[in-house]
């Protein structure tokens, strides 16, 4: 929510014209304030007050600031028994008052009839809205702040040494026999010869060999 300052000024009718001069300064300069709520009354007076002022009045909850051509106290005076109620509260054209307690209304008057400029004015009420918003923004901001996580820190473990791997000795297959022989590229290695291989190597006799034979035994000498 912004925050705002309600100002009201008092416009009467009997007032001169160098008096009406200086509110029109006040309400144009005013006008252009963001955050300034400006209203218009024609007199604090009760006899004299128009009924529409009244309501406008009652509709003032928080801190006000009066704009008025006489004393300080009188105007306050006049709103209490209006049903404005507060503690008048020092500001820029109103050093000298007394500091109000947290939790009570502040009024925040300002007597023209002490000579101060127009844009004197206006300046007293852009204070007073800074010093509001320096009040109240830090109030909302902390109720959405989060407090912070503290990194977590995780240690880095060091990189694990790899020892080389030492190659395999060929291992030596005793009495292997063959079932338990490994297929190399869809054959069985067989450390043995076969029946069959040992009778392949194998050949009869033919009749030279056999003649050699009996003409050695017919040249030896029995």
């Amino acid at each position: 929510m912004s925050v705002r300052l309600n100002v009201l000024l008092v416009q009467s009718s009997r007032m001169s014209g160098l008096q009406s001069g200086i509110n029109a300064d006040v309400v144009f300069q005013l006008m252009g304030v963001p955050g300034i709520d400006l209203s218009i009354v024609n007199s604090l007076n009760p006899t004299e007050i128009a009924e529409t002022d009244r309501l406008l009045l009652s509709s003032f909850q928080n801190d006000l600031a009066v704009l008025d051509w006489r004393d300080a106290d009188d105007s306050l005076s006049a709103l209490a028994i209006l049903g404005v109620s507060g503690a008048r509260a020092p500001h820029q054209l109103d050093p000298n008052s007394a500091a109000v307690q947290p939790g009570k209304r502040r009024i925040y008057v300002v007597d023209l009839r002490n000579g101060d400029s127009p844009a004197a004015v206006v300046n007293a009420m852009k204070d007073l809205l800074d010093q509001r918003r320096v009040v109240a923004v830090p109030l909302s901001i902390g109720g959405l702040s989060k407090p912070k996580t503290p990194a977590v820190t995780m240690p880095i473990s060091p990189p694990q040494s790899v020892a080389p791997q030492a190659s395999t000795p060929p291992v030596a297959v005793e009495n292997e026999t063959l079932t338990d022989a490994k297929p190399t590229n869809g054959t069985i290695a067989n450390p043995f010869p076969r029946e069959t291989d040992i009778k392949s190597v194998r050949h009869e006799p033919s009749d030279r060999d056999l003649d050699a034979l009996v003409d050695g035994l017919n040249a030896g000498d029995w």
